[in-house]
């Protein structure tokens, strides 16, 4: 490959050839090689079982509220196991915030409210969605705090509260909630051996019914909505099944 490129050079400096006629020649050589390592990299995966490896999907668009004013981007469409549909890429794009139930494949699913803007990673920069991380608690799964509730969160004391909204299923459901100062963010209790939890199948308890639950009573609900949208009525009781306490529906 050496003596072709002196030789080359020798032609082109003697006008024998242009620079343009030599360089179109190894251009096809490296189309060729190209094609080859492809057809051989498909064959070699074929051979082992191995699936083609797919770029992660990407969003592309004019971002509106740019630093430097529109410019055109590309960034990620998938974030923390929640792929944007393209009502919210458009958003992203005019530069709203947009709100979602995140789904880590390790980690319970949490509310996460972000815009897009520049982050970085190992000391590169790059456009893509960044989460909002707010300094006092303003809302959460779908309902917004009052000023006396955020007084108190930021007080270290909990709320119950029985009327948020799952992004997920769009579903109301009721829990325990504290504000977690040093994460800035609303920690979520759904109930523990020590005490029932607010809700179960989208009925919330009242005080009563709670405290018959903790005394070990079993109860008659009513309205009580399963995962498939179906309406039952059962007694329920709350006791231990696989090492941790949980509602128990009776149908007898």
């Amino acid at each position: 490959m050496k003596q072709l490129e002196k030789r080359d050079m020798r032609d082109i400096a003697a006008g024998i050839a242009t620079a343009e006629e030599r360089l179109a020649v190894v251009a096809d050589w490296v189309r060729e090689d190209i094609a080859t390592m492809t057809k051989n990299a498909s064959s070699m995966r074929a051979e082992l079982g191995l699936k083609e490896q797919v770029g992660a999907a990407r969003a592309e668009g004019v971002w509106q509220a740019a630093p430097g004013g529109p410019t055109k981007v590309a960034f990620k469409k998938v974030w923390s196991g929640h792929e944007f549909s393209d009502d919210e890429v458009a958003k992203l794009l005019a530069g709203e915030t947009i709100s979602f139930e995140a789904r880590p494949r390790e980690n319970k699913p949490f509310p996460a409210t972000g815009a897009l803007g520049v982050g970085t990673f190992k000391g590169r920069k790059f456009v893509g969605f960044q989460l909002e991380v707010p300094d006092k608690p303003a809302k959460w799964s779908g309902r917004t705090f009052t000023p006396a509730e955020v007084a108190v969160l930021l007080a270290g004391q909990a709320l119950e509260i029985d009327d948020f909204v799952s992004a997920r299923t769009g579903k109301t459901f009721g829990c325990k909630v504290t504000w977690d100062a040093k994460a800035r963010k609303i920690t979520p209790d759904f109930g523990s051996d020590d005490e029932p939890p607010r809700s179960w199948c989208q009925v919330t308890f009242t005080d009563a019914q709670r405290k018959d639950l903790a005394a070990g009573k079993t109860i008659q609900g009513t309205g009580f909505v399963s995962a498939k949208g179906r309406t039952f009525d059962a007694r329920i009781s709350w006791k231990k099944e696989g090492g941790k306490k949980k509602i128990v529906p009776s149908f007898g």
